[in-house]
């Protein structure tokens, strides 16, 4: 938690500045809504990284159009220096989660061995055949958490090399 503070605060103030309606649900699929009811994902990371996109199933399910914000930091994680507001079109953005496999991953994460270390080498080779399986030329690319304790979980990001392409993509 510790490690997202910047990113809560980050989104507290384009709400604040933007007079966008927070969702108060932590777990919701949405940051925030415009006035006129648009939702807001809201996204913050460090210049020369990917864009982390949160949970790769709930991304999978967005079902409107809604505003990509995101600020670019530098040096320190409160020096925004870049951001960017885009329309994103919900069948453009569905076509980057398309894929056969959502419920064999799901099954998959939620019954992975999490408190073995010995079992690192199976859960780095069961990796790659999921990466495989999703296709590393994608826009946007799972990323997979795992820690020892309770924490098993996939998130998805769009690649650095690729922020450009994404956007270009998914703009209305």
């Amino acid at each position: 938690m510790e490690r997202q503070k910047h990113g809560f605060t980050y989104q507290e103030n384009v709400c604040k500045r933007n007079q966008l309606i927070v969702d108060e649900n932590y777990t919701g699929i949405w940051d925030a809504y415009t006035d006129m009811g648009v939702p807001c994902m809201i996204k913050t990371f460090k210049k020369g990284s990917e864009i982390p996109l949160s949970d790769i199933f709930i991304n999978s399910r967005r079902d409107k159009d809604f505003y990509l914000i995101y600020g670019i930091w530098q040096n320190k994680k409160t020096n925004i220096v870049e951001e960017k507001k885009i329309l994103v079109d919900i069948q453009k953005w569905k076509e980057l989660f398309d894929w056969d496999y959502y419920d064999d991953f799901k099954f998959w994460i939620k019954n992975i061995v999490s408190n073995n270390l010995d079992y690192d080498e199976t859960w780095k080779s069961e990796l790659k055949k999921w990466k495989k399986n999703w296709g590393k030329d994608r826009l946007i690319q799972p990323r997979f958490k795992r820690d020892h304790k309770k924490q098993k979980r996939i998130q998805s990001a769009v690649p650095n090399k690729k922020i450009n392409e994404f956007i270009n993509y998914v703009k209305k």
